[in-house]
């Protein structure tokens, strides 16, 4: 079955979703109430004073939306899972493409979701609702499926990393996943020289580091813990 998606009212209004049910915008039709009903010289006082707030609070979303939209304008993402195939128009080009094709789906969301994790507590962002994906395929191409394209929060593709990120921007330049398969790789040769060292350690000396884990690497812990299941048999 194929599924069609491209830029929708309903997503509008879902990627403002946040502004709308968070402590926001009643403050300011309060303010705004009141100099309605103020003297003249009142009015323009309770005006500049609300002005900063609003432009403050309106901005970056001002600035997300329209970035979005000029990314995903005109554009249609058609995903058909019995064919295994997805299919992007954009700027009156075709690109279609095997969804075995795609390198990975990076989902950038606001740092809120990442309650669901940590369960820190962080209060919504009059743009939390905002957020991308970032297609990557193996020839190379990359598309951005923004929040006025798909929920973001469950998107249509498998995601292969999710970042919370407290301002959720179209990122240039390097993409992110970069970043991270450097970062694994640097992880994992730590790991690699830290098992070269622990390799004459017993098997008491391993669960040490393992119990005391906040004074180690983390790195070294999980070198412990590979050399205790490789050598010992012992999953800690």
């Amino acid at each position: 079955m194929k599924k069609i998606y491209s830029t929708r009212f309903i997503y509008h209004l879902k990627s403002l979703k946040s502004l709308v049910i968070g402590p926001y915008i009643l403050p300011i039709f309060l303010c705004l109430f009141l100099a309605a009903l103020a003297k003249p010289v009142h009015f323009y006082r309770l005006i500049f004073s609300v002005a900063p707030f609003v432009i403050i609070l309106f901005f970056p979303i001002a600035y997300l939306h329209l970035s979005y939209y000029l990314k995903n304008v005109g554009m249609k993402m058609a995903i058909d899972n019995i064919q295994g195939q997805i299919l992007f128009l954009k700027n009156g080009k075709e690109y279609l493409f095997k969804i075995s094709d795609i390198k990975a789906v990076e989902q950038n969301l606001g740092i809120y979701y990442q309650n669901n994790q940590d369960f820190v507590g962080r209060r919504i962002a009059p743009w939390t609702s905002y957020g991308y994906l970032l297609l990557t395929f193996r020839n190379g191409s990359k598309f951005y499926i923004t929040s006025l394209m798909v929920d973001i929060v469950n998107p249509p593709l498998e995601t292969s990393y999710t970042y919370f990120r407290f301002f959720p921007y179209l990122k240039k330049g390097v993409d992110i996943s970069e970043k991270r398969s450097n970062a694994l790789k640097d992880y994992e040769n730590e790991i690699s020289f830290y098992r070269s060292n622990f390799k004459l350690h017993s098997q008491e000396q391993l669960k040490e580091k393992i119990r005391n884990k906040n004074t180690y690497e983390k790195a070294a812990v999980e070198a412990a813990r590979q050399l205790l299941k490789s050598k010992f048999g012992t999953i800690v």
